[in-house]
């Protein structure tokens, strides 16, 4: 996807959430090569774009006080943001916002820092694979709905 002249540079995340995106920590970071993680190895746009489908999924957003703006709009794939911009358009319902999509990039934010909440919450109750396991079941339910 070409950057739009309103694209950001960068999205981000709440500064609290920091050292679960940096790839500093492996007992911390979820990103690190060495965390036990799905998102081992991977990039921050990759839980960037994973916390914000779980705010959505679960409907809630937490506008972040803090934000560290350092995932890379640029490094994003095209499907991922197109997913940035079909969630925004879920909730506002206006195709012709499309000509400023700075604030698809900031509701994808609220999303995300929502999401980030839900999923360490699950993984101190459940732990990461079982977490996994049951979002793997709901995927499925909802696939054959």
């Amino acid at each position: 996807m070409i950057p739009h002249k309103n694209e950001p540079r960068e999205v981000g995340y709440a500064k609290e959430h920091e050292e679960y995106f940096r790839d500093i920590n492996p007992d911390l970071s979820l990103t690190h090569k060495d965390a036990n993680s799905l998102f081992a190895g991977l990039n921050q746009k990759d839980l960037f774009i994973f916390a914000m489908a779980i705010g959505k999924h679960h409907n809630k957003t937490k506008t972040p006080k803090d934000i560290k703006r350092n995932v890379m709009v640029s490094a994003m794939s095209e499907q991922q943001k197109w997913a940035l911009l079909a969630i925004d358009l879920s909730e506002n319902k206006d195709a012709l916002s499309l000509s400023d999509v700075k604030p698809f990039y900031l509701t994808a934010e609220k999303y995300a820092g929502a999401g980030m909440d839900i999923l360490l919450k699950e993984m101190n109750i459940n732990g990461f694979v079982e977490y996994c396991e049951n979002l793997e079941k709901e995927l499925v339910e909802i696939l054959e709905e």
